[in-house]
């Protein structure tokens, strides 16, 4: 998929995608699934780390059950619940590590929507201490 930004004029082409969504960030993330996917063409790969601070407040389950049965081969999800007891101890370093696709200028973006505190506070310096880059990370 090729993204363009026209402030910079820069225009990137990555076939691997990571999307964090905090909270209400998953919004622009649906748009761009929607779009992937409506390109039969389009073998963009995606990972999606949708945090949330209960199970209960994911929105979507049943679109996100449809894209992994249907789109299986380029769509993964994972959930990361910061206020379930399983994780409260849990390093978001290791968390991220272990879930989301590996840093790769030439192949790899990772995408990242929700609170601003959540995305510069928690999950930016996480990125880039994992070998993600300012020039491959995009806060929607």
């Amino acid at each position: 998929m090729k993204s363009t930004n026209l402030a910079l004029g820069n225009v990137w082409c990555f076939s691997k995608f990571n999307m964090i969504a905090g909270g209400v960030g998953i919004t622009p993330f649906l748009q761009i699934c929607n779009h992937i996917f409506s390109n039969e063409a389009d073998s963009t790969e995606i990972l999606l780390l949708y945090i949330a601070d209960w199970e209960e407040h994911v929105v979507m389950k049943d679109l996100f059950q449809e894209w992994t049965e249907k789109h299986g081969d380029q769509f993964r999800i994972s959930f990361l619940f910061t206020r379930e007891p399983f994780h409260q101890n849990k390093i978001w370093k290791e968390e991220f590590a272990a879930t989301l696709l590996a840093p790769n200028p030439d192949t790899t973006c990772t995408f990242l929507a929700g609170p601003l505190g959540l995305l510069e506070n928690r999950c930016l310096p996480v990125l880039l201490d994992l070998g993600h880059t300012h020039e491959t990370v995009c806060e929607l």
